[in-house]
This record gives C-alpha cells, structure tokens and sequence, in this order.
C-alpha cells in the first residue's frame, strides 16, 4: 500500500494530458498496446488473401500508434517548455 501511495502520482499522470488522448492510453505498456491494438483490428477479419496483406495491416497499426506516441511526446515537451517547475 505505500509504494501505491508513494507512487500514485505517477499513476495518473497520463491524467495530466488532454482529455481527447485518455482513449489512447488504455495501457502504459507501449509493447502490450501493440499486441492488444493489432488483435483488435485483425480479429474482425477472418481470413487474410496472403503474408503481404497482414504485413501491411500490421505495418498501419504500428505506424498509428507510433504517431500518438510521438504526439504525447511533443505534448510532453511543450508542457515542459511552458509550465516551468519552479526549480
């Protein structure tokens, strides 16, 4: 209970963003999301034609999330450039 208390503000920091990108942060685990992201577009597609289309398929939703990561990280950096800490 103490590393939760310890700890919690790094918990909901993801809170912090605007609220338009919490949809996109169901997990802090970049991996995980990926995996969870790829099985939840491929599952409603029951077969594939061949290897080259599920590589497309794939390679799109792992560009996807790479753009959001990389627009959290520009979001970051501009908070941080605004919002000086006092330090």
């Amino acid at each position: 209970m103490r590393q939760l208390e310890r700890d919690l503000s790094d918990l909901l920091a993801s809170f912090t963003l605007p609220k338009h990108l919490w949809r996109k942060l169901r997990t802090t685990n970049i991996i995980e999301r990926c995996f969870v992201e790829v099985r939840r577009r491929t599952r409603p597609m029951v077969r594939f034609v061949n290897v080259q289309s599920v590589v497309r398929i794939i390679y799109s939703i792992f560009q996807s999330i790479k753009t959001c990561v990389l627009e959290l990280a520009m979001i970051k950096r501009e908070s941080d450039c605004h919002y000086p800490t006092g330090e």
